[in-house]
């Protein structure tokens, strides 16, 4: 679901073809994604930015192998969607500030940038991350999270393939421990 999430994503775009896709280096880079801050009082997570390298790896593999199986597109669209993957940026920020203030500097420092809020169910997410293996966790964090609720706050520039996605509380990935921390998730297709 994910894989045909990131196609169609990536689809429209009419940028020309870029190379075949390498394997996502690992290595963390000490900056986050050009064109988006810190955020106040923030620092890239190093560990938690290499974990969703690793995820967001598979989810190419996986985006990539749909991708070829898929008999409706061209070989230039394929070709433009492959590259597009292989400039796939990400890095995981934290801070102790509070979820609305840093939205409101984001959108104050990324230009056009306006986060939508909702509300998230911390044990449906937690469950969900053990299901698709995202999460080591056991049921009874998820029992022991049941009723709590976090607020998260995503804007996407679908034209520069940026995406920011904000949170309240941290879903350890390690652990599954749920801390109340300020989580900036920032993904990019650009250059």
């Amino acid at each position: 679901m994910l894989a045909a999430a990131l196609i169609a994503l990536l689809l429209p775009s009419p940028r020309p073809a870029a190379p075949t896709p390498t394997p996502l280096s690992l290595a963390v880079v000490p900056s986050p994604i050009p064109g988006v801050p810190l955020p106040p009082e923030g620092a890239v997570d190093a560990e938690l930015t290499r974990l969703r390298l690793q995820q967001a790896d598979a989810e190419r593999r996986q985006a990539l192998a749909r991708l070829e199986a898929d008999g409706s597109l061209s070989k230039k669209e394929k070709a433009v969607i492959r590259g597009k993957l292989a400039l796939m940026k990400v890095a995981v920020m934290t801070t102790a500030v509070p979820i609305d203030e840093v939205a409101s500097f984001y959108e104050r420092t990324v230009p056009r940038a306006e986060f939508f809020f909702g509300v998230r169910d911390l044990a449906a997410d937690l469950d969900e991350g053990i299901r698709a293996g995202a999460i080591k966790a056991t049921t009874q964090q998820v029992r022991e999270a049941a009723g709590q609720q976090g607020r998260s706050a995503r804007w996407t520039r679908e034209a520069d393939r940026l995406s920011i996605a904000i949170e309240d509380h941290l879903i350890d990935p390690r652990d599954g421990k749920i801390t109340k921390k300020t989580v900036v998730l920032v993904t990019s297709f650009g250059d």
